[in-house]
C-alpha cells in the first residue's frame, strides 16, 4: 500500500458504538454485528481522511514500541483493507507505474492480483480456460485465492507482469524449495497472445535463476488443462500417472532453467 493513501470513514448507516477496553461494535443491515478490537478500532479513529497510510504506522509505533516497524505497517495494512471492504473506510487503491514492470509480486501488490484472477476466471470471454493453467479450476480454490489477498511467504511466489500499467500476466510458483533449487507451477495467466506469455515467462525464468530456482514442474489433468503451452514454454513429460485425478490421468511437465 502506497505511504501517501488517506483512508477515509465513509457516511453510510452503519451504527458504530465505541465500547469499554477501547472495543468498537458495529452494526448495520447490511453487515450485521461485527467487532473490533483494541488494535482495529485505534486504527479505524486514525482514519480521518487527513492521515496518510505512513503518519498511522508512526503513530501506532508510538504506541506500541516494542513491536517491529514490519509488523505494524502489515498488520495496518491488513485492518485498513478489512475497514474498506466491510465499507467503512475508503481510498485509492495502489496504482502501479506507467512503465512495463515484470517482478516477483510485493505486498502492495496484491489486491491486484485478487482483482486480475477473478477477472481471468469469471470473464471467460476474455481469458478463455484454455488460455490459463490451475492446478484446479474449481470455485474453492478460486474463494481461498481471494482470501490470501495479503499473504506472502517464501514457500510461494507470485510473478507478475505489468504493460502500460495493468497487470497483464501471472505465475504462481507453489512448493518452493530453496534447498534443492525446485518449484511447481499453480497458476499460469496470460492476458494476450500465447508469444507475448513466452517473452514473460523467458524474463520470469531470469529471476528465478537470480533466486536459485533451477527446476520448475507443472502438473496438468486430461481433460481440465491445456497442454499446448508446455511446449511452447520449453517443458518436458516427466510423468503420466494413469487415474490420478477423479479417474483422469495426470500429466507432469518439466523444465530445468540452465
Amino acid at each position: 500500500m502506497n505511504n501517501h493513501v488517506v483512508p477515509k470513514k465513509t457516511k453510510n448507516d452503519v451504527f458504530i458504538r465505541h465500547e469499554n477496553g477501547g472495543k468498537t461494535t458495529i452494526h448495520s443491515n447490511r453487515l450485521g454485528l461485527k467487532f473490533l478490537n483494541e488494535t482495529g478500532t485505534m486504527v479505524f479513529d486514525l482514519c480521518t481522511g487527513n492521515n496518510t497510510i505512513e503518519y498511522i504506522c508512526d503513530e501506532m509505533q508510538k504506541r506500541f514500541p516494542g513491536v517491529s516497524a514490519n509488523t505494524i505497517r502489515s498488520d495496518i495494512e491488513e485492518i485498513v483493507y478489512y475497514l474498506r471492504d466491510l465499507g467503512l473506510v475508503s481510498f485509492d487503491d495502489f496504482e502501479y507505474p506507467s512503465e512495463n514492470d515484470i517482478r516477483i509480486a510485493r505486498n502492495d501488490d496484491f489486491r491486484a492480483i485478487k482483482a486480475f484472477v477473478s477477472n481471468c476466471l469469471d470473464a471467460e470471454n476474455t481469458y478463455p480456460a484454455s488460455s490459463n493453467l490451475f492446478v484446479s479450476r474449481d470455485k474453492e480454490w478460486y474463494n481461498e485465492y481471494l482470501l490470501r489477498e495479503r499473504q506472502f511467504s517464501f514457500s510461494e511466489i507470485n510473478l507478475i507482469n505489468v504493460i502500460g500499467g495493468q497487470l497483464h500476466d501471472m505465475m504462481t510458483l507453489i512448493g518452493v524449495s530453496f534447498y534443492n533449487g525446485t518449484a511447481n507451477i499453480g497458476t499460469l495467466i496470460h492476458g494476450g497472445e500465447l508469444g507475448d506469455f513466452v517473452e514473460f515467462f523467458q524474463s520470469a525464468e531470469r529471476l528465478l535463476r537470480e533466486i536459485s530456482i533451477q527446476k520448475l514442474k507443472i502438473t496438468l489433468v486430461d481433460a481440465i488443462h491445456g497442454f499446448q503451452i508446455c511446449d511452447a514454454l520449453g517443458f518436458e513429460l516427466e510423468a503420466v500417472l494413469e487415474r490420478e485425478y477423479k479417474d483422469k490421468s495426470v500429466q507432469v511437465y518439466r523444465k530445468f532453467l540452465t
